[in-house]
């Protein structure tokens, strides 16, 4: 599929933008600048031997999972599980016994306990629907592996089913791709890591180190219910940093300058919907004041949209080291863009590589803050003066930027109007401005969420995980890559969050990673979601892999 079809298909889902963003970025900067011919030394982003699983098993063999035999076999249970429609709704309660919406998910449960028999021996359920598998090691002093991910999916709109090439509870398979609402996101790593695990068991696996499945139940409406009490329920049995390392869904692994890239994503932006309401005396619309209060909410908006937050590529921000990567190792990368990004710490090529950077739509809110006024409400009637006007902004906190620093932003617009038209303000509960007779600002966000900590990109750990990839991805192991393609692993950043904003104090070696060729996974969160089959089968090879490369 060409770049600019793939960027027009995209859909509004926000674990998959990695990938999409970075071809639309090298796509563009591929054709800036004419090459240069001069060789540049560096050693930015070092790469490791692949990591084969040192297991004494006889039948132990990379291509296994990659016959037709085991393809059959993990088809179906795939399809299985595609079929149970395990939906989120935004408007179920916290409390997940008050709605009969959730009991789809005992399903799904019964549905996993005949499928994989083995594994099922060790769960328990954490707040009802929470899976949670413990596989003891022998060693109690190693710290646990966990691999997690969602069972929910998100809903399909009743008006889109006649948009649908196949149902979307069918599980279709036209022998390339299978069909279906989570397909993509994300049953394809769920039923991967479940097929891997009991595939070890079945071999009589035993670890060293205890291994750990965590798979929440609402993560596409925040995952509160489940990766939040699995995540505490974690915390309270190994405590502050007790996990080794976690691994949930993520960036991919995506065609770039003629190489493959494993992105690892190490980053999150953090999160915040900032409220501003304006209170003001109402009235008939036949006598109004010079500004209601939607003319001065929207006047607040403006001033919002004229001041976007600026580029800064901060310290950590895995942007820089990403492109450092594709200098070094990506073939076909623009000789320029490469000498640009070697020799970033001039500072001339660090205002170009911003630049760059910032001029890209799809590529710019990695390196800044961003905004999005989404939700506007205020007035009842086409006659009568409007009493309360809200806007709700949506922002996604740069790497380096803070929670604090967006709602200052806010404190100073909102006084700025304030003293402007006499107004008070009330900010997170703290009056900066005394409230007036004609009315007042109230500023306030119902859930903050900082920019994730940064994950290791050296040390024993990233070395499993990039050696892991690095044999999964080999083209010796990988019958799905071309021997030409070179493949290297780079740190990234996500711009959203997953479940792992619930798990930041059991380790900060968290890497949000799906084990997939990134251009396989189509139309996640909208219609006609489908999964090309053989970034299922690398996947469950990839868990298989990482399982016993970390566990024994």
């Amino acid at each position: 599929m060409q770049l600019a079809e793939q960027l027009k298909r995209r859909s509004p889902m926000e674990i998959g933008i990695m990938a999409t963003i970075f071809l639309g970025l090298l796509a563009f900067i591929y054709t800036l600048i004419p090459d240069s011919t001069q060789p540049l030394e560096t050693n930015f982003c070092p790469q490791y031997k692949p990591l084969v699983p040192n297991y004494n098993l006889s039948y132990y063999n990379s291509n296994y999972f990659y016959t037709s035999e085991y393809s059959n076999k993990s088809l179906t249970q795939f399809q299985g599980a595609i079929k149970i429609p395990t939906v989120s709704y935004d408007d179920l309660p916290m409390d997940v016994t008050k709605d009969p919406r959730f009991k789809v998910f005992k399903t799904l449960h019964e549905y996993f306990e005949k499928t994989f028999p083995l594994t099922s021996q060790y769960v328990e359920f954490v707040n009802e629907y929470g899976l949670l598998y413990t596989i003891q090691g022998s060693n109690p002093s190693l710290k646990p592996v966990v691999l997690m991910s969602h069972q929910d999916v998100v809903p399909v709109a009743e008006s889109s089913l006649d948009l649908w090439d196949y149902p979307p509870f069918e599980a279709h398979f036209d022998g390339e791709y299978i069909h279906g609402r989570g397909s993509s996101d994300t049953k394809n790593s769920l039923l991967a890591i479940l097929e891997a695990t009991e595939t070890l068991l079945e071999q009589d696996y035993s670890p060293e180190r205890t291994l750990i499945l965590s798979f929440g139940f609402d993560e596409e409406i925040s995952g509160y219910r489940g990766a939040g009490e699995l995540g505490k329920t974690i915390h309270d049995r190994y405590g502050d940093d007790g996990i080794e390392v976690i691994i949930d869904e993520g960036s991919g692994v995506a065609p770039i300058a003629g190489a493959r890239v494993v992105a690892l994503t190490v980053a999150e932006k953090g999160y915040v919907d900032i409220n501003v309401s304006l209170d003001t005396t109402g009235g008939h619309s036949s006598l109004p004041p010079d500004h209601t209060n939607i003319g001065i909410i929207s006047e607040f908006v403006t001033l919002l949209e004229q001041n976007p937050f600026p580029p800064e590529l901060n310290e950590g921000n895995p942007v820089l080291p990403y492109f450092q990567c594709l200098a070094e190792h990506a073939p076909k990368l623009n000789e320029q863009i490469r000498r640009t990004v070697l020799e970033i710490e001039k500072g001339s090529h660090k205002k170009d590589f911003i630049e760059y950077v910032s001029g890209i739509p799809l590529v710019k809110y990695l390196i800044r803050t961003s905004q999005a006024a989404d939700v506007i409400q205020g007035g009842s009637k086409v006659n009568a003066l409007p009493e309360r006007t809200t806007v709700s902004v949506n922002h996604r906190i740069n790497i380096g930027s803070s929670v604090a620093d967006i709602v200052e932003r806010f404190e100073k617009f909102a006084t700025d109007l304030a003293r402007k038209y006499d107004f008070g303000v009330v900010s997170f509960g703290e009056t900066l401005i005394e409230p007036t007779a004609k009315g007042v600002f109230t500023i306030g966000a119902p859930r903050t969420l900082e920019t994730a900590p940064l994950s290791p990109t050296s040390g024993e750990i990233w070395e499993k995980v990039a050696g892991t990839s690095l044999h999964v991805f080999n083209p010796e192991t990988n019958p799905f890559i071309d021997n030409d393609t070179p493949v290297f692993v780079a740190p990234a950043v996500f711009p959203a969050n997953t479940d792992t904003r619930h798990y930041w104090s059991n380790t900060r070696a968290i890497y949000r990673f799906n084990p997939v060729f990134q251009e396989d996974m189509i139309e996640y969160h909208t219609v006609n979601e489908r999964l090309r089959w053989r970034s299922h089968l690398t996947s469950t090879a990839w868990f298989y892999d990482f399982i016993l490369n970390t566990t024994l």
